[in-house]
């Protein structure tokens, strides 16, 4: 019986040795000046979109959607089966040139892919479409994050990072398997400071002016945060 105990001991000394070192190395990570000011980026598109709850409003841009896919005027790159319809969710967003714009975004079906891809389109307030996007958090050959982003069904952003590929439900089962005291972004949003500041990047590199929206790539980025995680836990990160 004691060296069974033993060996159970060493055992779970080992687990630990295990996510010890597993565990992502920006578990307690310094942003930089730069990674800190994409990520503050993207936590002022949050601050400029309100979460609509009003379910009747809900299902009518829910229509407009089904009917913008049905007639062609919405160019996917994934097909429309992909998305999932009951999980979406409308946000009214504050454009740059002080008008509002709609966004119906959907969460995806898709394999090996992070719970923060999404794909949005774009409505005025009148009801009408004015562009689409699509975010793809998936992972490559080499197991590691790769990023798209497209618009209107066209690749505007495709990169490959040397982040090793974890959903979000993976990501917080290790950290709190791990036992470390991981930065709040981990905990609350469910991904690694690293990759917010990955996907903050693409706010400075591409920004596609489209009709008042600004950078429709780092909304396209942003949008999945309205499942994964809030602009005060980004805030808190800081």
């Amino acid at each position: 019986m004691k060296k069974a105990f033993v060996n159970l001991g060493v055992l779970l000394s080992l687990v630990v040795l295990v996510f010890a070192f597993s565990a992502p190395s920006n578990a307690k990570e310094v942003l930089t000046k730069e990674e800190k000011q994409g990520i503050e980026r993207m936590q002022n598109m949050l601050g400029k979109m309100d979460n609509m709850t009003d379910a009747k409003l809900i299902n009518e841009f829910k229509d407009k959607v089904r009917k913008a896919l049905d007639s062609g005027k919405v160019k996917l790159n994934i097909e429309s089966s992909k998305l999932v319809f009951e999980k979406m969710k409308l946000v009214k967003m504050k454009l740059d040139d002080g008008n509002d714009s709609y966004v119906v975004t959907s969460p995806i079906k898709l394999k090996d892919s992070h719970e923060l891809s999404n794909v949005s389109l774009y409505f005025d307030t009148k009801g009408k479409l004015i562009t689409s996007s699509e975010f793809y958090l998936i992972k490559n050959d080499s197991g590691n994050f790769q990023m798209t982003i497209l618009q209107d069904g066209k690749q505007q952003v495709k990169k490959d990072t040397d982040i090793k590929f974890e959903t979000m439900a993976d990501y917080q089962d290790k950290i709190k398997l791990s036992g470390i005291d991981s930065d709040h972004l981990a905990k609350c949003l469910g991904i690694s400071a690293a990759l917010a500041a990955t996907i903050a990047s693409v706010c400075g590199v591409v920004c596609l002016i489209t009709v008042g929206l600004g950078c429709v790539a780092c909304a396209a980025g942003v949008m999945g945060f309205n499942f994964g995680g809030t602009a005060e836990c980004i805030r808190q990160s800081l």
